[in-house]
């Protein structure tokens, strides 16, 4: 098993924001509207796409920008 960075940003967000509108949903942060990080523990990036879309639901506007493994001494 290795650990995965991910990063992850939700696409309603996102146009909402940088068209002047508000953000008004309480379910998910502003903060989507860039790109944050969250560490993955899996076995492949098949995995840790999986887990993601799992935690982070497309259907919800969220999108994975990108997954790097973290070597050893990062």
């Amino acid at each position: 098993m290795s650990d995965y960075e991910i990063g992850i940003y939700n696409q309603r967000v996102r146009d909402c924001i940088r068209s002047g509108e508000d953000w008004t949903d309480p379910t998910i942060s502003a903060d989507y509207e860039n790109v944050l990080y969250s560490t993955i523990h899996a076995a492949s990036i098949e995995e840790v796409e999986r887990r993601a879309a799992v935690l982070y639901p497309k259907d919800m506007g969220f999108k994975l920008d990108f997954v790097r493994l973290i070597t050893k001494g990062e």
